[in-house]
């Protein structure tokens, strides 16, 4: 299976080279991703959903995404925009973005989800927020990506 592997931000791929060796050796076929650069100006998470989706479709078929940490709301992102082509969403150090917010956007207060297979978890957390695109927005209402919500999941 094809995975992607997406760092914390300001991270580069190299942070998984500790990863991938165990990910072969597994036969799996790691893709571990630089996403480009920081969030300034223009570039906003949208900007790193886009490239986790072009390395989606790249590959052209089904594929497992990993995040870690802030990356682990890019995937979250690229899962909602390419449902039927991921298999799983693994976070690593990080939770689902709360209803109703952008992702990585965290209000205080306790937040929860179920994947398709009954796993739960729950996380308390306090305010954060990184820079949005205004100019086009794109909707991350829901607690689960689109293929989680498809199963049946809150």
């Amino acid at each position: 299976m094809d995975v992607i592997l997406v760092p914390g931000l300001w991270l580069d791929a190299s942070s998984w080279d500790d990863i991938t060796p165990a990910l072969e050796a597994a036969d799996h076929r790691p893709h571990p991703l630089t996403l480009p650069g920081p969030a300034v100006g223009d570039l906003v998470v949208d900007d790193w959903v886009d490239a986790v989706v072009a390395e989606i479709d790249r590959i052209g078929g089904r594929v497992i995404l990993v995040g870690h940490s802030g990356g682990g709301n890019v995937v979250w992102g690229a899962a909602d925009r390419r449902p039927d082509q991921v298999a799983r969403v693994i976070l690593v150090d990080t939770i689902v973005p709360h209803p109703g917010a952008m992702i990585s956007e965290f209000p205080s207060g306790t937040v929860s989800c179920t994947s398709p297979g009954g796993t739960s978890s729950t996380k308390t957390t306090s305010p954060t927020s990184t820079h949005r695109r205004e100019s086009a927005p794109r909707s991350r209402s829901s607690m689960c990506p689109a293929a989680f919500r498809a199963r049946g999941s809150p």
